[in-house]
């Protein structure tokens, strides 16, 4: 059976003809800008072995530098050379978050490389990163290496990429211990944990590593603690660290003066944990973790404490708060606040806070004040005195006073201005509130 084909005119024909040359001329101008390259990557890992033509099943772990070449054998550059750019990346996990990312490595660069296969190569050497990060591979970390040749416009003509796995052993597993020691708000010397979920004091807490043998000595160990404050809409979540420990070994004592073997020495490390920094008195829960990693970055033991405390909140203190003011010397005592409205005094405001709680007087006892007025344009805007502390402490029988004055010049107050609110706090030592207070007073100015 034959088939039957269908005939076009020629003036049809014509231009898809015309097309599949031009497509055929692209292809061949498009080939012919590829460039024809090299790259050759070699390293030693220890200074007897033979250097290993990378990637290699040979290699197990590296840290010796890497030295690549990049040859470009054959292109359209008329003489005038190429320009090579070369780099690596690898993947990194974030131990907190878990996360993977690629970190990229400087890039390598040469301007007007020869084209030829007696040429000259581009080489260069890449080093292991740094305790800084800077470089451009890390050890027992697989890496990928990238090649590019690109023209003076930077039109890429050649690419190539190579991934150079390491096999390392594992890392070493070590035991460790750890010891943290504080003052509780009592002042009692606490181990951490405590059992009985103890207040701490704003003292440092003081912590104590130990690892048998000598399996820290080139090894990495960092501290991180965790906290929150507060509870609902103003619960917040601190972080601290990491924070790198200096970790010594301890050699044993010999009475022979024999050589020790090393599983008998001892790794140890202190480090402190500092209040607002590390931790907060009466944050329900800190979380303390330890983490142990080798020279190379991999983990080698992680631990993690936490120190929970239990602080119910202290016994409201009961006081009163009393103001009073003279127009003068002579004058009548005017207490504050009045049904009359009077109108503040050039001379001062003088207010006391009574308790017949002995705590009054160990207190930190603050002031502060505020009042609308209106600014330049008429806006109504807030004024009054930052919190001010009263440093007066008197006694009288088993009555505690703290005085404190209000004074116009110091921007407490102005006369004739919109009601003033008065707000006075006392606390502890902890920062717990112990007392607090406000009050309105008004004042009227008709004349």
């Amino acid at each position: 059976m034959h088939r039957r084909f269908r005939s076009y005119p020629m003036g049809l024909m014509a231009p898809v003809v015309a097309l599949s040359f031009t497509l055929a001329a692209g292809a061949a101008q498009a080939a012919t800008l590829k460039a024809k390259a090299e790259l050759v990557c070699t390293a030693k890992p220890d200074a007897q072995a033979e250097p290993l033509t990378l990637p290699s099943w040979k290699l197990k772990r590296l840290a010796t530098p890497v030295t690549c070449s990049v040859r470009v054998l054959d292109g359209p550059q008329d003489g005038k050379g190429y320009n090579v750019v070369l780099s690596t990346s690898r993947k990194v996990t974030d131990p907190e978050t878990s996360k993977t990312s690629t970190v990229v490595g400087p890039e390598h660069r040469a301007a007007g490389v020869a084209v030829g296969a007696d040429a000259a190569p581009f080489s260069t050497q890449l080093l292991r990163v740094d305790d800084k990060g800077a470089g451009d591979y890390a050890s027992c970390k697989d890496f990928t290496v990238l090649a590019e040749v690109k023209t003076d416009a930077a039109e890429t003509r050649w690419t190539k990429k190579i991934t150079v796995h390491q096999t390392c052993p594992a890392p070493a597993k070590v035991k460790l211990t750890l010891t943290c020691t504080t003052t509780g708000a009592e002042g009692q010397a606490l181990t951490l944990p405590d059992a009985k979920k103890s207040r701490l004091s704003k003292a440092n807490i003081e912590c104590k590593l130990e690892s048998p043998g000598q399996t820290l000595g080139a090894s990495h160990v960092e501290s991180r603690t965790t906290w929150t404050t507060g509870t609902g809409v103003t619960k917040e979540t601190h972080k601290s660290g990491p924070t790198p420990i200096v970790v010594r070994t301890v050699a044993p004592s010999v009475p022979d003066g024999s050589q020790p073997p090393p599983s008998a020495y001892t790794s140890v490390g202190a480090f402190s944990l500092a209040p607002k920094t590390a931790f907060d008195v009466c944050a329900p829960s800190t979380d303390l973790k330890l983490r142990v990693t080798d020279e190379d970055g991999r983990l080698m033991t992680e631990k993690k404490v936490s120190f929970k405390q239990s602080c119910p909140k202290p016994k409201p203190l009961k006081a009163k708060l009393l103001c009073s003011m003279k127009y003068g010397e002579g004058e009548p005592e005017i207490k504050l606040p009045s049904l009359k409205y009077p109108r503040f005094s050039p001379h001062g405001i003088d207010c006391s806070v009574v308790s017949n709680d002995e705590r009054l007087g160990k207190a930190t006892v603050t002031y502060q004040t505020a009042w609308d007025a209106p600014d330049a344009s008429g806006t109504k805007v807030k004024k009054g005195s930052p919190a001010r502390p009263v440093g007066t402490v008197m006694a009288e029988g088993e009555t505690y006073v703290r005085q404190f004055k209000l004074q116009e010049a110091q921007g407490d107050y102005e006369e004739c201005s919109a009601p003033m609110d008065l707000k006075v706090k006392a606390v502890n030592a902890d920062g717990d509130s112990l007392f607090e207070t406000a009050v309105r007073i008004k004042q009227r100015c008709d004349d």
